[in-house]
């Protein structure tokens, strides 16, 4: 038999598989045997032992893993909610908008709108009306001070 060899995984795996006397054999002993000739080991002992000691750290450390599982639980049901009630949001508003006869869109031009642009618009396809209007913000001065109007 060869030299024996240890994969270091963690200080705590190590340990053990040293406490019990478990080595991984050396890559030579594996290739000696029949059937393992043209195969790759797969860790034998050592897979073992590191297996062990994550199941270990698992259930020595539940209260944490159980605790974040409940964080994602409640980020995902949140979100779940936040995008289910945005769509009904936007649905009542539609609702409501209709139901009222308010607008849907407005359309507003820093220069101004000529009669040809109004027709235009009212010529799209699916628009029932048009509402043309005009406003203007002023400033008036008054005895305490100036107010926008």
């Amino acid at each position: 038999m060869g030299v024996k060899r240890l994969v270091k995984h963690s200080r705590h795996s190590v340990k053990h598989a040293v406490k019990r006397n478990v080595v991984a054999a050396d890559l030579t002993d594996f290739t000696a045997s029949p059937q393992g000739r043209g195969r790759r080991p797969h860790g034998g002992a050592i897979a073992l032992a590191y297996g062990k000691d994550t199941l270990r750290s698992w259930l020595h450390s539940w209260k944490r893993f159980l605790s974040i599982a409940v964080i994602c639980l409640l980020g995902v049901s949140v979100l779940t909610g936040i995008y289910a009630g945005c769509r009904d949001m936007f649905m009542a508003a539609d609702r409501f908008y209709d139901d009222q006869g308010l607008h849907d869109i407005q359309v507003l031009s820093t220069y101004g709108l000529t009669d040809d642009d109004v027709q235009a618009l009212a010529a799209v396809e699916g628009v029932e009306s048009v509402r043309p209007a005009y406003s203007a913000d002023l400033l008036v001065d008054t005895r305490e001070a100036d107010s926008v109007v």
